[in-house]
This record gives structure tokens, sequence and C-alpha cells, in this order.
């Protein structure tokens, strides 16, 4: 019996696995949908899926705040020379993962981020199974691990390289697999969300919406539109609350005149922009996964906008995709990572 695990830790990636599991799932197949804490309440949207029928099971696992005790426990030598094993200690003490073994062991393992605890984690932990890395935007084109980086990691930390350059990682499903890096292109596979969606049926459709909406309602009409999508910039400690606030409103004086603006907060953001903004705008719930707006085929955005945001390539709704860059604001400049 074919078996498959999805581990999720964005609102995008349990949107991207549900299609998936939708359209690819057999009868006979049983799917386990791994959770995690870095957006919120992703608990509770995994836990409808369920009982929707999009997944066999789910699970919740604190990636974060597992990774916050290893700092606080693990002295630095211990975390550089003992990574591999101190993380699968901890994330099997503080969490159900170890009760499901049997049926992990036995799946096609599903990763979204390109490195991170919650990779490291089922590559050091299931070295024998076969891994599909999918499209977390933007950075799966953009690699921060050169050549030297992943020597380092793979031969002095004996830890995995990142990126989808390890052996395990058999597949990246990516959008666009030409523009991968060279090193890991020859792994890439198309993958195709406009098909995903529909490909859905009607029946599927409308609990996924449903789902997803969390009883959130909003109207998106005016003749002119424009979807300015933000990021969590302040709650990441990149820039302060105040400076992120000045930056978003000096793109809605520069870009937006004479447009209904329309501002989709990231999920992990606190900011209200309602409040701060003197303009009129109207927030899409940020609680929200972008790509659904492709099921609104009659909803067209005049623009869309973003500092760096991969989700605005995911739309099929813009007639102009602006994205800012780094170059924006020179506060951006020296976090180059982010790009």
């Amino acid at each position: 019996m074919a078996k498959k695990v999805y581990v999720c830790g964005t609102l995008y990636h349990i949107f991207i696995s549900t299609l998936k599991s939708s359209s690819e799932r057999s009868k006979d197949e049983e799917s386990l949908l791994i959770v995690n804490d870095h957006t919120p309440n992703l608990d509770i949207i995994a836990k409808k899926l369920v009982e929707a029928g999009f997944f066999t099971d789910y699970l919740y696992v604190p990636f974060i705040g597992i990774n916050d005790r290893i700092r606080s426990e693990i002295n630095f030598f211990k975390q550089t020379t003992r990574r591999n094993k101190y993380i699968i200690e901890y994330v099997e003490r503080y969490s159900d993962v170890k009760n499901r073994y049997n049926f992990i062991k036995n799946s096609t393992i599903n990763l979204f981020y390109n490195l991170g605890l919650s990779s490291v984690y089922f590559l050091v932990r299931y070295k024998k199974n076969e891994f599909n890395q999918i499209e977390d935007g933007l950075r799966n084109y953009n690699p921060r691990v050169n050549n030297l980086k992943a020597f380092k990691r793979k031969y002095i930390l004996n830890t995995p390289q990142g990126e989808g350059r390890d052996p395990q990682i058999k597949t990246i499903e990516v959008q666009y697999p030409e523009k991968l890096p060279e090193i890991v292109r020859y792994k890439g596979v198309k993958l195709d969300i406009q098909v995903m969606m529909v490909s859905l049926s009607n029946e599927n459709r409308q609990k996924i919406l449903d789902i997803f909406s969390q009883g959130h309602t909003f109207e998106i009409d005016g003749h002119k539109k424009v979807i300015l999508i933000t990021q969590p910039l302040s709650e990441d400690g990149f820039i302060s609350e105040e400076y992120k606030i000045e930056l978003y409103r000096k793109i809605v004086t520069d870009y937006t005149q004479g447009y209904d603006i329309y501002i989709k907060p990231h999920p992990r953001e606190t900011t209200d922009y309602k409040d701060k903004f003197a303009s009129n705008i109207i927030e899409i719930p940020r609680n929200f996964p972008m790509e659904i707006l492709n099921f609104y085929p009659d909803i067209v955005f005049e623009k869309g906008i973003t500092i760096f945001s991969g989700a605005l390539n995911n739309l099929t709704n813009i007639n102009e995709r602006i994205f800012l860059g780094r170059d924006y604001d020179k506060k951006l400049l020296p976090r180059k990572g982010l790009f």
C-alpha cells in the first residue's frame, strides 16, 4: 500500500499538499500530514482536512519550540559535533513522532523547506527513505549553500547539505525546473499548481474553500484593483515595526494611486494595516492561502506588488507583477539571505 508524508510549516505548504494529495492519492493510499509551529493554528486546519478525507491522519510537531530548547539546553560544541543525535533525541522526546515511525519509514516523504530542523530531522532519521522536495518560494532558485558550505556540512558536520543536494532527495518539484541551480537541476520536476486546481472535483474545491477560509469573508470588486503582498519583516527582526509600516506606506503612495487597494498580510504578521494606513484599503484575511484566489477567475488585479514574496508568482489573475526587490530600500540590502 502506497504511503506519503507531507511536512508543512505554512498555509502554502498545506494548500499545495492538499492539492497533491487530492490529485495523486489512490483509494488504497494512506497519507500523514505533519504540521509545525512556524505558523499559528496549522493543526486546526490539518484536523479539518483529515476529517474531510484529504489525508488519513495528521501530527503536530513543534519544531520551532524544540529548536529553541536545543539551543538553550545544549552547549555550542555539542550542537556542532553531535547535531544529528540531539535533533533526533529532542524531536522524539517533545512530540509524538516516534509513535509514527513505522508509517513514516515506509513512506515517500515530501519536504518544503530547503534546510532547518523540520527537514534535517527526517533526512537523518529516515536515511533510506525516498524524499521529494517541493517549491517553497523564490529561495529554491536563489541558493544560499555554496560548494564550500555543502562540503563542510556533509564531510565535517555530517549533517544534510540542504537545498536539494542530499542524495535522499530524488526529485525537486518547482514551477520553473529550468531555473533551479545547476547542481540540482537534474532533479527538477514540473509543479503545475493550476493543473492540480483544475483537476479538483467541485465537491473537493468547495471543501478546500470552506476549510481554508475559516469563516472569513471578503469582497473583491472595483474598477481598478491592486494587491500588495506584505511580509513579516518586523516580526522576523529584519526591520522595526515602525519602519515596516513606513516602508509599505511608501509603496502604497508610489504604486497604487487611482486603484482600489487590497492588502494580503503574511499569516505570521501582527500588523493591523487598516488601522495604520490612512487610505481606504481592504485586507484579505492573513490566514488565507493566496493561491485560493485562483478559484475565482473573474477576479483580476491590474497590479500585484511585493518586495520579494514568491506568492505573487502563484497567482494567475495578475496583469502586471511588480517585484521591488532588495534595492527598493537600503535597510534590506544587508539581509541578502532573504532574496
